[in-house]
């Protein structure tokens, strides 16, 4: 009897462990930027959206570099809100890519979409795509997503 009583309390115990290990496990909220141009895959090392002062739009950026102004690769994009809903892109401000490819060259939208998809918790979640054209008027693809990128007052 002593033995069933032991063997009872223990898978208690065991049970009360498991639900609490459980509910404490962190839900799957990690950020991510990623693009393909020119047929390459690329991965932020910097990421980050939010609203310029003064009522001058918002912006979502990705680069390789470690920081905002540091050199590197990446996507500025600026567009009129950061509300969740598709916004055409096009060479003009407020709803722009521009792009700074990996020989420092600028290049700007002719083209393309915006989705955001989410917009909660200070995370925003969507994914772009456009056509680029550099100095010389030759035109690439841009494409990527982003997801759970903090928004920063």
């Amino acid at each position: 009897m002593k033995t069933h009583y032991l063997k009872f309390i223990l898978s208690t115990i065991i049970i009360i462990l498991f639900l609490i290990i459980q509910s404490c496990k962190k839900s799957n909220d990690s950020d991510s930027f990623t693009w393909t141009w020119n047929g390459n895959n690329y991965t932020a090392n910097y990421k980050e959206a939010f609203i310029q002062s003064l009522g001058s739009g918002s912006y979502i950026i990705g680069g390789t570099g470690s920081a905002l102004n540091s050199s590197g690769t990446g996507p500025r994009i600026s567009v009129s809100s950061l509300s969740v809903g598709s916004y055409n892109l096009t060479a003009n401000l407020p709803n722009t890519i521009y792009f700074v490819d990996p020989n420092g060259d600028n290049l700007a939208t002719t083209t393309g979409t915006l989705n955001i998809t989410s917009n909660s918790n200070s995370k925003l979640t969507g994914n772009f795509s456009a056509t680029l054209v550099n100095a010389t008027n030759q035109n690439t693809a841009i494409s990527g997503s982003f997801t759970n990128i903090k928004i920063s007052p």
